[in-house]
């Protein structure tokens, strides 16, 4: 089943609710939870690029739930936000849910208290660059590694010792630089297949 991709930062607490219960129904529903990659022309899987990184993680960018039986994947973008994340990861614990939390580092570098209570609860942590800047599939290598790996290690000041074990490119703009780098970083390119456009609607009851 897809991976959703909320905004924290925009998030309202109903559209919280909404997909921590599409987990559920989605997961009881029996939809089959399959690995994918994108594998479009020019992309890994496509006879053009190898396959993985230097660290051996898959270049391809991760659309879809990984794991057995019947699963949908959450993920929850942009944050942490202390007036959101904590209404998320409650409705997430109520619902008994794990999601993935890909986070801005510069936000996580002021929110480490989050940070750690994010992974405390047992959710994944996902890399989502230094200040989610959306035009950087055109800039120049050199500052999307920065962006990446300044983020990734933003994060892991706050948790020392939790794994990043993600990556997603703001906006959806990766390129294969950015897969790479991330790869070699240690982390697998995180995709979406569904966007409930929650960010799209903020302050709505």
């Amino acid at each position: 089943m897809g991976i959703t991709s909320s905004s924290v930062r925009r998030r309202r607490a109903g559209s919280a609710v909404a997909g921590a219960v599409l987990a559920v129904v989605l997961a009881a529903a029996g939809t089959p939870a399959l690995a994918a990659t994108d594998s479009s022309p020019g992309r890994p899987g496509s006879g053009s690029e190898p396959a993985h990184g230097a660290a051996g993680i898959p270049l391809g960018i991760s659309r879809l739930a990984q794991g057995p039986g019947r699963d949908v994947a959450i993920t929850i973008d942009d944050g942490p936000d202390p007036r959101w994340t904590p209404k998320v990861l409650e409705v997430l614990k109520q619902n008994h849910v794990k999601a993935t939390f890909c986070m801005i580092g510069t936000r996580a570098q002021k929110y480490p208290e989050l940070v750690r209570q994010v992974a405390a609860e047992g959710h994944e942590l996902c890399d989502h660059t230094v200040d989610h800047d959306v035009t950087m599939d055109h800039k120049p290598v050199d500052y999307q590694r920065r962006q990446i790996l300044d983020g990734k290690a933003m994060i892991e000041k706050a948790v020392p010792g939790v794994a990043v074990n993600y990556y997603r490119a703001p906006g959806g703009a990766f390129t294969p630089d950015s897969r790479a780098i991330a790869a070699a970083g240690g982390m697998r390119p995180l995709g979406w297949s569904v966007d409930p456009k929650d960010w799209s609607r903020p302050g709505l009851p």
